[in-house]
C-alpha cells in the first residue's frame, strides 16, 4: 500500500553527521565527474502555480544551491502529465533535463490506452521527494462523521455526487476505492483540476470529495469544509487530530499522492547518484522542511534510486486494478 511504502522510504536515518557528509560530497566533486557544469531543467508536467509546481520550485532552489548550478522550472502541462514526461523521455540522458512527476505517472500505464512511453523503461527514478495525504471532506450541511455520512449517502442511491480533479486522477480513484469499500452508489463529476472542483464543492454543487490536504487545508481552517478522515494507513503529522478512515471503521481506502524526480533512461549512474545526494541533503534542511510543512507536504529525505524504482513498480501495480475497476480510460 502507498502509505506502507512511503513509511519505508522515511525509515533511513538522516542525522546531522549524514547531512554533513552529503554536503561535503556535493561541495567537492571529483575531477572525473564535473557534473553539473551548467543549468539543469526540471520539467513540471502541470500548470504553473499549482501545488506540484510550488513544491518543485522549493526543491529546485535548495538543490540547485547545493549543486552549484541553477535548476530552472519549465511547465509543460497537458494529458495528465504525459506531455511533460514525454519531453523528458526524448531528452539527452545527460542529467540536464529532469522530470518532477506526481502519482499520475503510476496511474498512466493503465489509464491511457496508447501511452507513448513506459515509465519503468524510459525513465530512471532518482528519488521520491514528498507525499501529500488525501482527506475526505464534506461541505457544511452534509453529515460530518463517517457513520452518518455513509448512512446519508446510502439512503439516496444514485442521487448524490462527488467531484474530483479529473477522470483517472488520484482523487477520483481514491473515491472509487471509498465507494467500493463502503458499497455506495454515488455519481462522479470530474473537473479540470483541484481548484475548480473545490470551488464547486464550496458552492454546494456536490456533497463530498477526497482531496489532497494541500488543496483543502485553507478551507478546513476557515470552516468552509469539514474533514471526516484521512485516506491513509496512519494519521498525518500535518493534521494529527483527524483520524484515518480505517480508524473510523473503513479499512483499505489508501490514496496518498506523492512526487518523484526522474531522469531519461540511460543517464549515467554517477549523475543519478549525485542528484540523489543533493536532493536528500536539500530535503533534510530544516528551512526547507518548514516551508514544505506550510504547504501541507511531508518531505521524504532518504530514498535511494533503487528504493525509488521499487516504489514506482509497487505503485503502478497497486493502481492498475483500481483503474480497471473504475472503468476510467483516456484515449
Amino acid at each position: 500500500m502507498a502509505s506502507a511504502a512511503i513509511r519505508s522510504l522515511r525509515r533511513a536515518a538522516s542525522g546531522v553527521a549524514m547531512l554533513a557528509s552529503l554536503v561535503v560530497a556535493l561541495a567537492l566533486p571529483s575531477a572525473a565527474e564535473p557534473y553539473p557544469e551548467h543549468t539543469i531543467r526540471l520539467i513540471v508536467p502541470f500548470a504553473a502555480g499549482g501545488p506540484t509546481d510550488l513544491f518543485a520550485r522549493v526543491v529546485a532552489d535548495r538543490t540547485g544551491a547545493l549543486l552549484g548550478q541553477p535548476i530552472v522550472i519549465e511547465n509543460r502541462g497537458g494529458a495528465g502529465g504525459n506531455i511533460g514526461a514525454e519531453q523528458v523521455v526524448m531528452a539527452r540522458p545527460d542529467g540536464y533535463t529532469l522530470l518532477f512527476a506526481s502519482a499520475a505517472i503510476a496511474i498512466a500505464p493503465t489509464l491511457y490506452r496508447a501511452l507513448a512511453y513506459d515509465p519503468l523503461k524510459d525513465l530512471e527514478p532518482i528519488a521520491v521527494v514528498g507525499a501529500v495525504p488525501l482527506v475526505l471532506v464534506v461541505r457544511p450541511g452534509v453529515p460530518a462523521t463517517l457513520p452518518d455520512l455513509l448512512a446519508y449517502l446510502k439512503a439516496r442511491p444514485g442521487k448524490l455526487s462527488y467531484g474530483s480533479a479529473g477522470n483517472g486522477t488520484t482523487t477520483h480513484l481514491t473515491v472509487e476505492l471509498f465507494k467500493a469499500r463502503a458499497g455506495l452508489d454515488v455519481l462522479h463529476v470530474p473537473y479540470r483540476g483541484s481548484a475548480p472542483a473545490i470551488q464547486e464543492l464550496l458552492a454546494g454543487r456536490y456533497d463530498f470529495t477526497i482531496e489532497t490536504l494541500s488543496a483543502v487545508k485553507p478551507f478546513i481552517a476557515s470552516g468552509q469544509l469539514i474533514p471526516v478522515g484521512i485516506a491513509s494507513a496512519r494519521r498525518s503529522p500535518l493534521m494529527e487530530t483527524v483520524p484515518t478512515l480505517a480508524e473510523l471503521g473503513l479499512p483499505g481506502v489508501i490514496g496518498a499522492t506523492w512526487n518523484m524526480i526522474l531522469a531519461p533512461a540511460g543517464t549515467p549512474p554517477a549523475i543519478i547518484d549525485r542528484l540523489n545526494q543533493a536532493l536528500r541533503a536539500a530535503l533534510a534542511a530544516p528551512s526547507l522542511v518548514a516551508r514544505l510543512i506550510e504547504l501541507a507536504i511531508e518531505p521524504i529525505a532518504n530514498t535511494t534510486p533503487t528504493a525509488a524504482r521499487e516504489f514506482l513498480v509497487d505503485e503502478i501495480a497497486r493502481w492498475a486494478p483500481v483503474v480497471q475497476a473504475s472503468g476510467a480510460t483516456v484515449d
